[in-house]
């Protein structure tokens, strides 16, 4: 007994002080330790991605029906804030994918800084989507829900 608690003594020794080479030991993680490491980041970063401006097809299927659904609701508590309730949400939908992107990647690939060249380009390519959504709200294409 007595060499069975020297045994785990030492083992445990060896996990906090340096070994000969001044090196500290620690075990290996585990996979699960691992998958849980990468999991919230890695969820973030695609939540992100659908949320952005950089994929083509969140605006038809996402952003802007989140925007309208937005500016709807806008509209319903008061009335008349339908176009700038949905620029607003579709606004911030895209800034919210921008920054969980940024998050993220940043937290999967080792704090990696963010490129100032990807961010000007989503900015313009949401200004670009915000003047065509506004011009469909302007021609009365896209309305919102009568209550």
């Amino acid at each position: 007994m007595l060499k069975e608690m020297i045994a785990l003594s030492i083992s445990n020794a060896s996990v906090k002080n340096p070994d000969r080479n001044g090196k500290k030991f620690f075990p290996p993680e585990n996979s699960a330790a691992k998958l849980r490491r990468r999991f919230l980041p890695g969820l973030v970063f695609a939540i992100g991605y659908i949320l952005s401006p950089l994929s083509w097809w969140n605006d038809v299927f996402i952003n802007l029906p989140l925007a309208w659904l937005l500016g709807t609701a806008a509209n319903f508590f008061f009335p008349g804030t339908f176009q700038i309730g949905m620029i607003g949400a579709y606004w911030v939908s895209n800034l919210a994918g921008i920054l969980f992107m940024l998050w993220g990647g940043s937290r999967l690939l080792g704090k990696q800084p963010p490129q100032k060249k990807e961010l000007w380009i989503s900015v313009a390519v949401s200004l670009l989507y915000t003047g065509g959504i506004y011009l469909l709200m302007r021609w009365g294409m896209v309305k919102p829900f009568a209550f």
